[in-house]
């Protein structure tokens, strides 16, 4: 009973993690769609630098989140039942 209430606290903060990825994603796209037509972004430089590596970051936790919640989901015989 232990194991599950942490895989699913686990899975809760991670989700929680993941929705606040989403909106810094949804942040730093906007930032980078309004700056698409100076010369400074296609050098990869400019303003938008800082954007492009949150996005970089953010994949990460997004990506674990997906992984645990599949896990999770896969080992509750319960649930597949």
């Amino acid at each position: 009973m232990k194991t599950k209430r942490m895989a699913f606290g686990i899975t809760v903060s991670l989700g929680i993690v993941s929705f606040v990825c989403l909106v810094g994603y949804f942040l730093a796209l906007t930032d980078i769609w309004h700056d698409l037509g100076s010369p400074d972004f296609w050098r990869g430089e400019g303003s938008c630098a800082f954007e492009w590596r949150i996005l970089g970051w953010g994949y990460w936790p997004i990506f674990a989140f997906h992984v645990v919640f599949f896990v999770t989901a896969a080992t509750r015989k319960k649930w597949l039942q």
